[in-house]
């Protein structure tokens, strides 16, 4: 979705139908999807896991991907509703939140998700269970 996000803002000539679609899909992914999993690894991961530096700098990124996606939010949804609004002006803030979301990617792979997978099989199959859960 972040690479359709930054096509969107990008692209230069799309069709009217092919934005307002796209704007559709990458809204809904970080309106709906992405919250659930923030949610996902602050309420039923961090829990589990020892604190340390990894989990809080995986906190404060959290808190930074929610401030950088309310103006896109916003943007996007116009954008749906009106797909010959101007799309390029929210380049810098897609190109910060793919470098962001990218970092925090990295972290999940380097140090979170070996965490999970040292965890017992009760307690992944409890986080597995909780977020099956979020999803219905």
């Amino acid at each position: 979705m972040l690479a359709l996000a930054q096509l969107l803002v990008e692209a230069p000539d799309v069709a009217e139908s092919e934005v307002a679609e796209a704007a559709t899909r990458v809204h809904r992914y970080f309106a709906v999807s992405l919250p659930l999993h923030l949610r996902d690894e602050e309420e039923s991961i961090k829990p589990r896991l020892t604190a340390g530096p990894a989990l809080e700098l995986m906190s404060q990124q959290h808190l930074d991907h929610e401030r950088m996606l309310v103006p896109l939010l916003a943007h996007w949804a116009a954008l749906a509703a009106d797909p010959r609004r101007e799309r390029r002006v929210l380049v810098q803030e897609v190109t910060a939140l793919a470098r962001d979301l990218e970092a925090h990617l990295q972290l999940e792979e380097r140090d979170v998700f070996p965490a999970i997978e040292a965890l017992p099989p009760d307690a992944q199959a409890a986080i597995i269970a909780e977020m099956e859960g979020r999803r219905r």
